[in-house]
């Protein structure tokens, strides 16, 4: 009966370690550019806007989500789909960032670890180069090992992530839907990244478009 009460008591807790495992945070400083990824628009690119104006970057790198048979379902239909790096380059344009410090990788990304890929092969930055690269909290611990993964630790990635995402609180995940499926997708995605890529992008779960690599 005791444990079961010491339970009770301590579940909270527990719940909130792991939503906090998930949050992660490097020091700010100079870098060659401020790398946003997919998702959450425009609130990424708002942070990234905020950082390029503070002096942080000179230059913002966005890249392309794959387009899935949605978008191509409309577009059969002459109806013009504007996608989510379309919306991120008008929302920069519209912080004050100008067009000539907006970089769009042209390579369709399914997830985070071919976003990520396609960034370095196109910028190919030197080994001691800094980069910064923004999303949401939820997502900070997965992509830094990602991008350790990528670089072998070789070019710095300094992961930050946006104030003004509302949508994964570690304190209190566990009552939220929303925020229980950004758990889930992450924990997935840590997996099959400690697992070795093994999942590819051939899973699917109850998130829709899951990203676990």
């Amino acid at each position: 009966m005791g444990f079961m009460v010491l339970a009770y008591l301590a579940h909270p807790i527990i719940l909130r370690s792991v939503g906090e495992y998930l949050v992660v945070e490097d020091t700010l400083q100079t870098a060659e550019a401020i790398v946003v990824l997919n998702g959450s628009a425009p609130l990424r690119v708002l942070e990234a806007a905020r950082l390029y104006k503070e002096g942080w970057a000179p230059k913002i790198i966005l890249s392309q989500s794959l387009r899935r048979g949605n978008f191509y379902a409309f577009e059969t239909l002459g109806i013009k789909i504007v996608q989510e790096h379309e919306y991120d380059r008008e929302a920069l344009l519209r912080s004050g960032v100008p067009d000539h410090d907006i970089m769009i990788i042209e390579e369709e990304a399914a997830n985070t670890l071919a976003e990520l890929r396609a960034v370095l092969r196109i910028l190919q930055p030197p080994e001691d180069a800094t980069l910064i690269v923004v999303t949401s909290n939820y997502h900070t611990r997965r992509t830094a090992a990602i991008w350790n993964y990528l670089t072998d630790g070789q070019v710095k990635g300094l992961v930050r992530w946006t104030r003004s995402d509302p949508s994964f609180d570690p304190a209190t995940w566990w009552k939220d839907r929303q925020s229980i499926k950004h758990l889930v997708n992450e924990y997935m995605g840590l997996i099959n990244y400690w697992l070795g890529f093994p999942l590819g992008i051939a899973v699917w779960s109850f998130v829709s478009y899951p990203d676990y690599t």
